[in-house]
Formats: structure tokens, sequence, C-alpha cells
């Protein structure tokens, strides 16, 4: 996004629209003060998103936002606000508000329900090729004449620990190099089949590719990056929202329509 300038305008982030908007001198203080307030409740839902994977550090969730209509009001030094800018202040509290409610709902819980089938046939591949290689080494212990008697098998691995436990790390290897093959192959078609409903710039493609890195427990229970403090950021958002709407509020009322 541009800082409402022209069209040669460079990209900038929630973090330059913040120091932008401190910057602007204008008669509508108080509008100046809700964006300030706006933006940086923005740049803490940010933060999650940026945890999450959801994009890079030059997209925002005010991105799908029009803010330019009360900012180049501030930049021109207006005094006054009509029914079109009213209309914005007012959605840009109404994303927000409705973003921080339904966060986990269409964020975190879609990233984790990519996640879990991605896990489910991973297990299934694991199973089969876990069996695959039981069978193999069942007819390769049978080929050496293996007997099924404890003591035998006991005293044939003393004689031979050697080549025996080639064998059984050999078995390990290769089952952690298929898995490790299958996890991957297994995301990629996932990956290419994934359809985002995210503003442009986010996708949940990027968090998902973050979750199935070898790194990470096939287990893990929640999407990587969405922990404890996370979530307290984004409950600290939604109790600010009471505040901002009152902010709001006033400054509907404080502005005649032009």
């Amino acid at each position: 996004m541009s800082l409402c300038a022209d069209n040669n305008a460079k990209e900038a982030t929630s973090r330059q629209i913040l120091k932008h908007i401190r910057k602007i001198e204008t008669p509508m203080h108080d509008v100046r003060d809700l964006m300030v307030n706006i933006v940086q409740q923005y740049q803490q839902v940010d933060k999650v998103g940026y945890a999450l994977g959801l994009f890079d550090k030059s997209a925002s969730f005010i991105d799908s936002m029009s803010w330019c209509s009360i900012v180049g009001k501030m930049d021109h030094h207006k005094d006054t606000l009509n029914k079109n800018n009213k209309e914005h202040l007012t959605k840009l509290v109404s994303y927000l508000s409705d973003l921080t409610e339904t966060f986990e709902e269409n964020v975190v819980e879609k990233i984790q329900h990519y996640r879990d089938i991605w896990m489910k046939k991973v297990l299934l591949w694991d199973v089969a090729i876990i069996a695959i290689l039981a069978a193999i080494m069942t007819l390769m212990f049978y080929s050496l004449n293996f007997s099924l008697d404890k003591n035998t098998i006991y005293n044939t691995l003393l004689s031979r620990p050697f080549f025996y436990s080639i064998i059984v790390v050999s078995v390990v290897f290769a089952f952690i190099v298929l898995h490790t093959l299958i996890r991957n192959k297994v995301a990629k078609k996932m990956l290419d089949d994934m359809n985002d409903n995210l503003p442009q710039g986010m996708s949940l493609t990027k968090s998902f590719s973050n979750n199935i890195k070898l790194k990470y427990s096939i287990f893990r229970p929640t999407p990587v990056g969405w922990n404890f403090w996370q979530q307290k950021r984004i409950h600290a958002v939604s109790s600010n929202l009471e505040n901002l709407h009152d902010k709001l509020n006033t400054v509907l009322i404080s502005y005649k329509d032009e």
C-alpha cells in the first residue's frame, strides 16, 4: 500500500503508516488520535499474523481496508469529515472487531485443520511403510535360517552383533528418509490444492509450510506461532476495542456531514 500520495509512492508498512499519521499537522486532533489508536491495535494483530506465518512484514490486516480517505483529509488540513470518511472510520474499527472475534475460528482453526489432514495422511503412509519394512525384515531373517526359538535368536544375534546392528540401523534410517519424503510429498500435494480466502498479501499456505517443517513434531497440538502470549495479545486488542468504539462514537458525533 502507498501513503496515499501518488501511483509512484513506495509501499508502506503499518509502522510507516503510524509514523506518517503521528507527524500530520491537522486541526482534527481527535481524528488523528483515533487513527493512531486504530493502527496500533492493527499492529498487535499483525504481530500474531507474522508469528503464524500468514504474511511477511510488508503486509498487514489493515491492507484490506480503506484508510486513505481519512489520512488524505488530515494531510490536506481539512477540519471536517464527510459521510464517506465517517463510513471508512467505522469500517476500520468494525473490521478489527470482527477480526479479533473470529481470529481463532477463521485463522487458527483453519491452519490446524489443514495440518490435521496432512498429519493423518502422513501417518497412514508411515503405517504402510512400517508394514512393508517389517515384512522385508521377516523375509530376510527367515532367509538366514532364523528360528522362532528365543534362545536361538539370541545366540544368533550374539554371534554376529555388528551385522545385525547394521541391518537394524539401515531399516531405521530407511524409515526416516521415507517419512521425510512422504511429509514433503503430501504437503506439496496439499499446497497445490489449497485455496486461500484471505486479503491480498496473506496466505494460509505460508503458515501451513511453517507447520510441516521437519523440526516440528507431527503431533504438535497447536499451529506454529500460536501460543499463550499470542492469545493474550488478541484478547488485549479485544479489550481495547470497547475504548475504540467509544472514541469512534465521539468523533462521529463531533463532525457534521459535508
